[in-house]
């Protein structure tokens, strides 16, 4: 084998077990976190840690918050909507998160948790922004890379500092591409996931399949993609194929 390609795999495998238990987030929120809004829509401010209680400011998609503490109770919110195909409606996803109290721009309110994240958000105007390699390689440095063509097969491996990895491979028009992110909770890997979906406006993906809150895959109106995300440990991995 290859000896920088035997490094490489070795810094991701090495990263399983190891690295998630230093570096592997259980929790993303404390007081005195600053974390980013991925609310596409706009996050609303609240004057209570309700759904229902008056909304103080709606903050814009990107925007950074500064956590002051935490609400207990968790309320559920629909994240990804159910879509009509054929006369029937497809599998939504709901995540059960709670409120929490935050400081942005001179107010105090409540927000809901399962909008935030530690990721910097991409730009929703930058259109070459349109998959999550171009996302990772934009906004976090190479720790290492392996790249092959083959003939009709080309290959990518890469990682980063952060350890977030990817491996690629495409070939004769089709292929794929995994993602294997150590310290992303898998709402955030949602988050990611909404955010992608929402840069294409010629057609729809929905769930196909879920597994309990672990494991969800879809498929796309086009019948040539499909995604899918994983939680395993303190890992969750996407991956996306493609093939017309």
């Amino acid at each position: 084998m290859n000896k920088k390609k035997f490094i490489f795999l070795f810094l991701i495998f090495s990263t399983t077990p190891i690295f998630s238990q230093y570096y592997g987030r259980t929790e993303y929120c404390n007081s005195g976190d600053s974390l980013y809004s991925w609310a596409l829509n706009g996050l609303k401010l609240r004057e209570a840690p309700k759904t229902d209680t008056r909304v103080l400011i709606t903050i814009p998609y990107g925007e950074l918050l500064v956590v002051d503490s935490i609400v207990n109770e968790a309320i559920e919110i629909e994240m990804i909507e159910p879509i009509k195909i054929d006369d029937m409606w497809t599998k939504s996803y709901s995540h059960k998160d709670c409120m929490v109290k935050v400081r942005y721009k001179g107010y105090l309110g409540f927000v809901y948790k399962g909008f935030l994240s530690v990721l910097k958000p991409a730009d929703l105007n930058e259109e070459e922004i349109n998959s999550l390699t171009q996302y990772f390689k934009n906004n976090y440095a190479k720790l290492d890379s392996y790249t092959t063509d083959d003939y009709d097969l080309s290959v990518e491996e890469y990682i980063f500092k952060n350890r977030i990895s990817y491996y690629s491979v495409y070939g004769r028009g089709c292929g794929g591409v995994t993602y294997v992110m150590p310290n992303i909770l898998f709402q955030e890997g949602i988050l990611l996931l909404k955010y992608f979906m929402s840069k294409r406006d010629f057609d729809k993906w929905y769930i196909s399949s879920s597994i309990g809150k672990s494991t969800i895959e879809f498929a796309n109106t086009n019948g040539m993609e499909s995604l899918s995300i994983h939680k395993i440990n303190n890992l969750t991995i996407i991956s996306y194929n493609s093939c017309p």
